[in-house]
């Protein structure tokens, strides 16, 4: 394991230096256990930060996977020690803070197998350990946590998916309890991937619906919204098919807010049509107060997929995923993707170079004091953090 650290480190520590020719962003320096990958960044403060994901277990009886967490002091990342739950694969995916004694990291677990039921996890860091926290039973054999924000040490909330629908569940301070959510009429399946909280009674969530068209599975935009006593679905657009009569996948992954009237989403739209030769293209999406609306975004990349996305301001706001092109080789490598609105248009910033020459995977993004941190995996490498800009 210590060799796998050196090396993560070693190959971070050589793309460092590249922030000038790469819209000020640049690789940090991360520990790489074996099997490493992140998924979820959050911060508390400048010198308190966590990333979070996976690694492959270290248990002598477990050969799935373990949960992993990083801390940032302000001045190097290092790994914390977590939950592994022996015979289990447990994986985080989303991190939120509310001090440096009250974080919260959301994911699954599951029995090692292929067909093990999956049920959400909750991990609590208390600022000096972290442990499992137990979440009610969802009474069926699929369900997990992929988003989380915190208001409060008793106003958590976490949201994801089970086999049957959306998943919300919600902090008091004591427990973990179920809240009801809708799913759209006549879907087939749903999911909830990102939240965003502005206040109390204003709280975003956002995700992808599925439901069946004829021959084919159309997947739509879903965004839900919390009132304060209730979870409800507000309309929001789709991209219209590229060609008529091609079914369109479209969803969104990541939310963000400045303020009630000013909410972002991202994800992607995708055709669906084997063969098509058309490429994912980036979805960006805006509340104004009213109303829902697609915002034009760039797609640099062949194909585009954006998975989180962070605010400092209502005219400074990130959005992260990953996009891929062929190369000269002929094999599609998928590159870090990093755009940015100034107030008025959403533009592309460079990333730093790929790390090693498989796929960069950006999945989470988040903001401290002006700073913006973005996390995800360096294929065959491990794990993979940026700062900027």
């Amino acid at each position: 394991m210590k060799r796998g650290l050196m090396l993560g480190a070693a190959i971070a520590l050589a793309c460092a230096g590249v922030a000038a020719a790469s819209g000020g962003f640049r690789v940090v320096p991360s520990p790489s256990p074996p099997g490493a990958t992140l998924s979820g960044v959050g911060f508390v403060s400048a010198t308190d930060g966590w990333v979070v994901g996976a690694q492959n277990s270290s248990a002598r009886d477990d050969g799935g996977l373990a949960t992993l967490t990083e801390h940032w002091n302000g001045s190097a990342w290092s790994v914390v020690r977590s939950v592994d739950t022996l015979f289990n694969d447990d994986t985080l995916a989303a991190v939120a803070g509310v001090a440096s004694n009250d974080v919260w990291a959301v994911g699954q677990t599951k029995l090692t197998g292929h067909k093990s039921p999956v049920t959400p996890l909750a991990l609590h860091w208390n600022g000096s350990a972290w442990s499992a926290v137990p979440t009610p039973s969802i009474g069926v054999t699929r369900a997990s946590l992929t988003g989380v924000a915190a208001l409060g040490s008793n106003n958590v909330w976490a949201v994801g998916t089970t086999i049957t629908g959306t998943l919300v569940e919600h902090w008091n301070g004591s427990a973990w309890s179920v809240v009801a959510s809708p799913s759209p009429a006549g879907s087939s399946s749903n999911a909830l991937s990102g939240i965003a909280a502005i206040a109390p009674n204003d709280i975003w969530a956002v995700g992808s619906s599925t439901s069946v068209s004829g021959v084919n599975l159309v997947t739509s935009t879903l965004v839900e919204h919390w009132n304060g006593s209730a979870w409800t679905i507000v309309p929001s657009p789709n991209v219209p098919p590229q060609r008529p009569g091609v079914a369109v996948r479209d969803l969104l992954a990541g939310v963000t807010a400045t303020g009630p009237s000013d909410v972002w989403a991202v994800g992607n739209s995708i055709d669906v049509a084997s063969g098509s030769g058309l490429p994912n293209k980036s979805l960006i999406e805006h509340w104004n107060g009213s109303a829902w609306s697609i915002v034009p975004s760039p797609s640099p990349q062949g194909h585009n997929t954006l998975t989180g996305i962070t605010a400092n301001s209502a005219s400074d706001i990130w959005a992260v995923g990953f996009g891929s092109n062929d190369v000269s080789t002929g094999v599609p490598v998928d590159k870090q993707e990093l755009l940015h609105w100034d107030g008025k248009l959403w533009s592309s910033v460079a990333p730093p170079p790929n790390v090693g020459t498989s796929d960069n995977l950006l999945r989470g993004v988040a903001t401290t004091s002006g700073t913006v941190w973005a996390a995800g995996t360096a294929l065959g490498v491990g794990t993979l953090v940026l700062q900027g800009p």
